[in-house]
């Protein structure tokens, strides 16, 4: 037997494969995970620059990989100047309304 754990379940019957057993025996029943006689685990594509997560389909049994943009330093560091104009436009403003209120 062959038992496959997963996390993450999603709505659409997704899960993230966390181990692949092979040769387990013991067929207790189990919430993160399904027992299989045999099942085809699919070689990922390694030449395109994303990084694979292997994720089974829980209506079909089916094993697939998923392909990830990874996140890079030049990502990262557009997204946080990205955050930084969007904060100094709110304190902007803030300051203008704050001038802007009578004062007591």
């Amino acid at each position: 037997m062959i038992l496959v754990r997963f996390s993450e379940i999603n709505d659409n019957n997704v899960g993230t494969v966390q181990m692949i057993e092979h040769n387990t025996t013991s067929t207790s029943s189990i919430s993160d995970g399904l027992y299989f006689e045999n099942i085809t685990v699919p070689a990922p594509v390694r030449d395109n620059g994303m990084r694979p997560v292997l994720r089974i389909n829980l209506k079909t049994k089916e094993l697939y990989y998923d392909y990830f943009i990874p996140e890079t330093i030049e990502t990262k560091v557009k997204g946080l100047q990205q955050e930084n104009s969007e904060l100094k436009q709110a304190v902007a403003e803030l300051t203008m309304l704050m001038a802007a209120a009578p004062t007591a």
